[in-house]
């Protein structure tokens, strides 16, 4: 890698400006394109080079969230924990109508959602995240229990053991 100079930078800035801009305009003519032939055929795969594609600073989760609310919760975009990449998962009960697509066009990605700010994990927030799985009652596809009993025991005592720890 070369380091560029001072007066480089100016001038590499300025490039990378305005080629991230034609990108995101780019992304979101390809999203509208994809949720709009989704609608039409069912068919969402285009979008899979693309979600698994983009760079990490790209908000590939904001994207996922535009995808699921303009298409009305039908077209859900997940990280496959096993493969350790995007899917898609499109309901079969939908109509053209859960599809906004002016709506879809009228707004990015990148402006559709804040861009969270980091944040440090601290015992309250853990116990917060601990808590919410011991006392969920979510279901998988298959009807099994997201949290097994065993699971939402074990974090109820962690989560009594940490208040207790916080009240000392």
């Amino acid at each position: 890698m070369n380091l560029y100079s001072r007066s480089q930078i100016g001038s590499r800035v300025a490039r990378i400006v305005r080629v991230a801009g034609k990108v995101e305009a780019e992304i979101h003519v390809v999203l509208c394109s994809v949720l709009d032939h989704t609608r039409e055929h069912g068919d969402y795969t285009a979008l899979l080079p693309l979600l698994n594609g983009l760079p990490k600073g790209q908000r590939v989760q904001a994207i996922a969230a535009w995808l699921k609310h303009f298409s009305g919760g039908k077209l859900v975009a997940r990280i496959d924990s096993e493969a350790k990449a995007w899917v898609c998962e499109l309901s079969k009960e939908r109509s053209d109508s859960d599809f906004d697509i002016v709506g879809a066009m009228a707004i990015t990605f990148g402006d559709f959602t804040k861009e969270p700010a980091p944040t440090t994990l601290d015992v309250k927030a853990l116990l917060r995240i601990i808590e919410k799985k011991a006392t969920s009652d979510e279901v998988n596809k298959d009807g099994t229990p997201k949290v097994t009993a065993e699971a939402k025991e074990f974090a109820s005592k962690l989560v009594a053991a940490g208040r207790a720890m916080l009240a000392a």
